[in-house]
């Protein structure tokens, strides 16, 4: 843009989509169980917009396992909504999973669009019950600390790690990864 009567100032105004959570979703359902993920929409921008959302199931050749209370709608600026996703695990069993991929779309002019992943785990969360920790007042250690840790299938086997401190307190622990001796039982020394 060029003047011949001095400087102006150019504004843009647009719609600017935020999707919370905005990252990969872990939830957890019994077999047979249902439960639901909430997703926050806002317009952060300063005019209204359009907006839509694409849901990808995975494996894809598996039906009606979720569905979504809306897939588009209008937010004026500053307006904000919810889409509520049902996820079931109907038929499933312990250690199943399936992923629904969400594609979230605007016609914003200055945003593309964002991929959110939902994974939806059945079981009941692992469990983690101590075999011998018991206080003591020797400081000297090391100790060994055996863990049965359940179910096997839901855990991340190279992420498992006892905490502990020598004050009685909350504010500060000491870690250290734990391995598998046999089965489902693990050991920190």
């Amino acid at each position: 843009l060029s003047s011949t009567s001095g400087p102006h100032s150019l504004s843009v105004i647009y719609g600017v989509l935020s999707v919370t959570p905005g990252a990969t979703q872990t939830v957890w359902t019994t077999p047979a169980g249902e439960t639901s993920l909430v997703f926050a929409l806002n317009n952060i921008g300063n005019t209204g917009l359009a907006w839509s959302v694409r849901f990808t199931p995975s494996p894809t050749n598996v039906v009606g396992w979720w569905s979504a209370s809306v897939t588009n709608g209008f937010l004026s600026a500053g307006a904000g909504s919810n889409v509520s996703v049902a996820l079931s695990a109907a038929g499933l069993t312990n250690g199943a999973q399936r992923t629904l991929f969400a594609d979230w779309f605007s016609d914003s002019a200055v945003q593309s669009s964002n991929r959110v992943a939902i994974r939806l785990l059945v079981g009941l969360p692992p469990t983690i019950v101590s075999v011998n920790a018991t206080n003591t007042a020797d400081t000297n250690g090391p100790y060994a600390v055996d863990a049965v840790v359940t179910p096997m299938s839901l855990v991340d086997t190279n992420g498992l790690f006892v905490f502990w401190n020598t004050n009685g307190g909350y504010a500060s622990f000491e870690t250290a990864a734990m391995s598998r001796v046999t089965g489902d039982i693990y050991r920190a020394s």
